[in-house]
């Protein structure tokens, strides 16, 4: 069995947010260090949010800082999410090393009262 780190390095350039798995990989935390990172990531359509939300998905994951578009300052996806209960994991790294479609994926947030997010330790156990 293989363990995979899925967490981004979290240096003093990038500030870390309180926040069935579906990954999505973007290829965007090549971008960690650029002024655009944050403003200009890739995220899910409200259409894409809505169809995953109607599926019952538990836990949607990616590899951008956020799961909306960079544009979209209503936070429009994290919304449907949250009144369905799903849970987010944003900024994942190294999602390409994941070669199967079949894996267990470990979210251990810190144990914070009151919160409604934390940063996370994720791993991928693949077979």
């Amino acid at each position: 069995m293989k363990i995979i780190d899925l967490t981004l390095t979290v240096s003093d350039k990038i500030p870390t947010f309180p926040d069935s798995p579906q990954p999505n990989l973007t290829g965007w935390q090549r971008n960690s260090q650029k002024k655009y990172y944050f403003t200009k990531n890739p995220g899910l359509s409200v259409s894409a949010a809505k169809y995953l939300a109607f599926k019952k998905i538990s836990l949607v994951g990616i590899d951008s800082p956020s799961i909306d578009l960079g544009a979209d300052s209503k936070f429009s996806v994290h919304q449907i999410f949250a009144k369905k209960g799903m849970l987010i994991v944003e900024n994942l790294a190294n999602l390409e090393k994941i070669k199967s479609s079949k894996f267990h994926l470990v979210v251990l947030p810190l144990k914070l009262k009151n919160a409604t997010g934390s940063p996370v330790r994720a791993i991928a156990f693949v077979e």
